[in-house]
């Protein structure tokens, strides 16, 4: 068990980094004027933070998620159920 709770405790690690790196990506798009047109530059600044978004989610559901219904002897069950039981 103190194993799972290291894991976890190194994925909460690895998640608040992400969430670090898409908070920087956030606010470099925060204030871009959507109506004035994209050059590539800023293109770029919101793929980036499109993928970091998705890339946090996954870790929350995949990692986070499933590793606390393994602590807390859940079956895993589908992405649904895990969100479903958070």
């Amino acid at each position: 068990m103190n194993k799972l709770f290291a894991i976890l405790e190194n994925d909460l690690s690895e998640l608040q980094k992400a969430a670090d790196i898409l908070n920087y990506s956030h606010n470099k798009c925060i204030g871009v004027d959507l109506m004035s047109g994209l050059d590539q530059d800023t293109l770029e600044s919101f793929e980036a933070l499109t993928s970091r978004f998705a890339r946090l989610s996954d870790m929350l559901i995949q990692k986070i998620l499933r590793t606390i219904d393994i602590i807390e002897l859940e079956t895993s069950g589908t992405v649904r159920d895990r969100i479903d039981r958070a």
